[in-house]
């Protein structure tokens, strides 16, 4: 049975196996290829998956800082967002333990959201309106004023492509990419 292209099996274990560790998660995240990252409601631990493999993995997280959110590089690697709004990438590509901290200038706010346009540019969002920019696959990231007079938390970074993208915020505030 396919409930809403995800199969009933692949469902139940996932709440199985989460409801075992903490109750919950905060947030799942899927790549093109089909392998998911899955962050406890804690922040404690994440999870993960490729398809074939007959249950999710649990990884302890890789800093002290609890985990915020995770998701996937354009090039297959891994970012990592923790409480406190440090970001940190995986060393190399798929699913690793080992994380380098890249430095982002987030003004003491928390960044809630990854979003890669392509494998070179990628754009984070926080809260008051905490809005960055990488051009270089996220080894620098630059503070971006489009965000600038907006009274609003940015709480979601999507790109549907390369020339179509989104970041969402508290209020019904909604930012488009014009490129």
């Amino acid at each position: 049975m396919n409930v809403s292209g995800w199969s009933e099996q692949f469902l139940v274990v996932l709440v199985v196996l989460v409801t075992i560790q903490t109750g919950t998660f905060n947030t799942v995240n899927r790549s093109p290829e089909g392998n998911y990252v899955a962050v406890s409601s804690r922040g404690n631990f994440y999870l993960t998956w490729e398809p074939g493999q007959p249950y999710w993995q649990p990884h302890n997280r890789a800093v002290a800082r609890r985990i915020q959110n995770m998701g996937w590089r354009a090039d297959g690697g891994l970012w990592l967002l923790v409480r406190g709004g440090d970001l940190y990438l995986s060393k190399g590509t798929g699913i690793t333990e080992e994380f380098e901290e890249i430095p982002v200038q987030s003004r003491g706010f928390g960044i809630l959201d990854v979003g890669y346009r392509s494998k070179e540019e990628a754009w984070a969002a926080g809260g008051s309106r905490v809005l960055l920019k990488t051009t270089n696959s996220g080894k620098s990231w630059s503070h971006d004023k489009a965000a600038d007079n907006i009274a609003a938390n940015l709480y979601s970074v999507k790109f549907i492509n390369d020339k179509q993208g989104f970041v969402l915020g508290n209020d019904g505030v909604l930012l488009k990419y014009l490129g």
